[in-house]
């Protein structure tokens, strides 16, 4: 599948490039001299749940931050809603930004705000509904998410899952039409995760927006998935459905989803990584008279 003609239909997404919400177009990253991303392209249409999987360190949540003007771009496009975003100047960046929504990884609420003032806080910024009104769709954005009865908590009474559903009803808060979510099941126990999916699910479909999930979590990527874009070794390797994906003869792909030991993730760039690690913490040891494997 990882062909010239799966990337081509990957780029334009399942309803070609007319029925892009987004498109990234030939995306590169760098951190100084060290390159993250080379050359990737694909494309996610109106209504479509996309999942970005890949291991550790892949470049995931970086694309995420790229594709919601939060990272530059060193080279490439990233068009939302038909324009490219890439040097985007911030006034027409923050107008943009009031059509999607982000779910991120810790939640990142307002620890002195309560629960509702933290879903209120977008309305409240880029609308001029009365303070009556916003209460009222505050109220409505937090049952959306089962979370009627907490307008008056504050965050740091919150479990884990909970907080994570109020960056949910408040990543919803101005009705977006996409919505992304940056590793929205991590540090959940499986029951709270599963819950978590639900509402993705749930949202998508009661709100018709485009979702794009970035995670590792292989139980969650095949529950919410229409679509799956797999990055490694800064490319895009496999692009399909939930199916398609389970059945490539990409080994990188088997060796990911089996979550299996070794496999061409664990050898290459990586082990050239470790390798050069341990001659660093060896050199550096030898430098300060201490034996190399002395960990302190």
């Amino acid at each position: 599948m990882a062909n010239e003609a799966e990337a081509l239909r990957g780029l334009q997404g399942e309803g070609g490039a007319e029925g892009s919400i987004i498109r990234v177009e030939n995306v590169s990253k760098s951190y100084g001299d060290k390159p993250v991303l080379e050359n990737v392209s694909f494309g996610i249409s109106r209504g479509e749940r996309l999942v970005i999987m890949g291991g550790s360190g892949c470049g995931k949540s970086t694309m995420l931050k790229m594709m919601t003007g939060l990272e530059p771009v060193n080279a490439g496009a990233i068009n939302l809603f038909g324009r490219n975003i890439v040097g985007l100047d911030a006034e027409s960046m923050d107008a943009i930004r009031t059509r999607f929504g982000v779910l991120f990884q810790s939640g990142a609420l307002f620890g002195s705000m309560t629960v509702s003032e933290n879903v209120a806080f977008p309305m409240q910024e880029h609308t001029a509904l009365a303070p009556s009104v916003i209460d009222i769709m505050a109220r409505m954005k937090l049952a959306m998410v089962g979370l009627s009865g907490y307008e008056d908590k504050m965050p740091s009474t919150l479990s884990g899952g909970q907080a994570k559903r109020v960056g949910l009803a408040r990543a919803i808060a101005l009705d977006p039409e996409i919505i992304f979510y940056d590793e929205p099941t991590s540090g959940l126990d499986p029951v709270t995760a599963a819950h978590i999916d639900g509402l993705i699910l749930d949202l998508s479909r009661k709100l018709k927006v485009t979702s794009v999930v970035v995670t590792h979590d292989m139980v969650s990527a095949f529950k919410i998935a229409d679509r799956i874009v797999m990055l490694h070794n800064r490319r895009v390797v496999e692009s399909g459905t939930p199916d398609e994906i389970r059945n490539s003869a990409n080994p990188a792909v088997q060796q990911f989803i089996r979550g299996e030991i070794e496999g061409p993730m664990t050898m290459g760039q990586e082990q050239e990584e470790l390798e050069k690690e341990l001659l660093a913490s060896a050199a550096g040891a030898v430098k300060s008279g201490r034996p190399w494997w002395y960990p302190w």
